[in-house]
């Protein structure tokens, strides 16, 4: 019997619109995919995946992509991987589940959560940052938001930031 996909590989997905949009909005099209739920291969836009093993890679792309960092890292995990992306590229786009901030993201967010709580580890932070917010609050000196997109009736988040 196959293995299911994890639910954040299956989410990866959805996110692959709004990073085009991002990327586009920087003007690159080469993006350095540092995980831990990894874009797929083909990806259907103009966006060029760049695995993070490759070397050459880090000097061409403009962005640095992670999925799902706050619901699947633990905080020392999460806090080298922040390190390394905002040293490989001068733009970072964050994109993990979202806490509802008002009553009509609730619903959305309600049905999400079951999602969530299977994909969240034992070590996982998102709940000790308080979401993807907390956590450009806490990195407020290293990052500095350009743009916040919400996808999936505002369950899902994506936020483009500039590194400082």
């Amino acid at each position: 019997m196959p293995l299911l996909p994890s639910p954040c590989a299956v989410l990866t997905r959805q996110f692959l619109p709004i990073i085009a949009q991002c990327a586009a909005s920087i003007h690159t099209h080469a993006v350095l995919d540092f995980g831990p739920a990894f874009l797929p291969e083909h990806t259907g836009t103009d966006i060029r995946r760049i695995g993070q093993q490759t070397q050459k890679g880090i000097t061409e792309a403009g962005l640095s992509v992670s999925c799902f960092g706050l619901t699947l890292l633990a905080k020392e995990s999460l806090a080298s991987l922040l390190e390394a992306m905002h040293e490989a590229s001068p733009y970072v786009l964050l994109a993990d589940f979202k806490v509802a901030e008002r009553n009509i993201e609730a619903p959305a967010c309600l049905l999400m959560s079951g999602l969530r709580s299977l994909s969240l580890t034992n070590t996982g932070c998102f709940e000790t940052y308080g979401g993807l917010e907390g956590l450009l609050y806490a990195e407020r000196a290293r990052f500095q938001p350009v743009e916040r997109h919400s996808h999936l009736g505002g369950s899902l988040a994506c936020v483009l930031a500039r590194c400082l």
